[in-house]
């Protein structure tokens, strides 16, 4: 209550008296509700990095295997934090100072989520080698460990990977069993939306990527997605109902993703919506805006050290007729 009137003093003192309660008495379910405002409230005052970092590095010291609880209560902000400006360096350091504490304190659960947040990191900054490795690793480590969320991520990121390789078969052996970790997990409003946004673009082609469209919306109908985890799968529908002539659909998409888009000053999911746009304009045959607008990603794109991104609308800005799939 206090959070939704915006008294983020009172919001912080509750929430940080119940998380101590669920502690104490091992309340998984209350403890990540409580972690989930204390997030909110330090992402409000610019402080949500050292407040996870405070939380996962306690969670791990405990022992008392806390930390898939704690992370998936920030799940929705790191990837918010990922897909700002700040720039993937920080992000990655940042997992490392996770990692190196998950040793000390003889997290495994820790170490596998550190490792995670680690590849997401090196895959959004295009090190492909070093995202590969780190992600298969992780999602071994997040098998082993139990953790639900952390193997689906793992392999929905591990599906990236493949894509940009140009493995579309791989991508989508990682994704079917993505799938099925996500719907188990306590997390599938955030993380069905994601699989289901890289399904779309490991489709063979258009027609079958408006099939995923139609499965995706389907599914997702009975539950509220999570609106920052939503970014790639609005954007990738965005352009699948495009390039199928399907163009009212389309603008909804790219509208949805304009009112979320509004959370971030620049950074990736910027860059995605104005590709996405790009791609309508181009269905709509209006071949100047398109061009204008791939441009407009690959700057975001660029400026977020995206620069496969980036060099992707750069070539659709000099053929607008050629495809371009928003990143997800």
């Amino acid at each position: 209550m206090h959070l939704n009137r915006n008294d983020l003093k009172e919001a912080e003192r509750a929430a940080e008296e119940a998380r101590s309660i669920a502690l104490d008495s091992r309340l998984g379910r209350e403890l990540g509700e409580a972690a989930v405002i204390l997030a909110k409230v330090a992402m409000a005052q610019g402080r949500w990095r050292t407040r996870f970092a405070e939380e996962l590095a306690e969670s791990m010291r405990m022992r008392a295997n806390m930390e898939p609880i704690v992370y998936d209560a920030h799940l929705c902000l790191a990837e918010y934090h990922l897909a700002g400006p700040e720039g993937y360096a920080i992000a990655a350091d940042f997992a490392r100072q996770m990692m190196g504490i998950a040793e000390e304190a003889g997290s495994g659960t820790g170490a596998a989520l550190g490792q995670l947040m680690l590849g997401e990191a090196e895959l959004l900054a295009g090190h492909l080698i070093e995202a590969q490795k780190n992600l298969a690793q992780a999602a071994e480590a997040n098998d082993r460990e139990g953790c639900l969320s952390g193997s689906a991520l793992s392999r929905q990121r591990l599906a990236e990977v493949a894509l940009i390789g140009g493995r579309k078969f791989d991508a989508n052996r990682l994704l079917s069993r993505a799938r099925s970790f996500a719907i188990r997990s306590e997390l599938a409003t955030h993380l069905l939306v994601r699989v289901f946004g890289t399904m779309i673009q490991a489709a063979a082609d258009s027609k079958k990527a408006l099939a995923v469209v139609r499965v995706a919306e389907r599914e997702l109908s009975g539950m509220r997605s999570c609106e920052p985890c939503s970014m790639g799968y609005l954007t990738s529908a965005a352009a699948a109902c495009a390039r199928a002539g399907e163009l009212d659909r389309a603008r909804s998409f790219v509208s949805r993703a304009e009112g979320i888009a509004g959370m971030w000053q620049g950074g990736l999911w910027s860059g995605a919506v104005w590709e996405a746009r790009g791609v309508l304009r181009q269905a709509e045959g209006a071949d100047e805006q398109s061009r204008a607008m791939f441009r407009e990603a690959a700057q975001e794109y660029a400026r977020a050290g995206s620069q496969s991104d980036a060099d992707r609308c750069l070539g659709a800005a000099a053929s607008p007729r050629s495809r371009s799939t928003p990143s997800g």
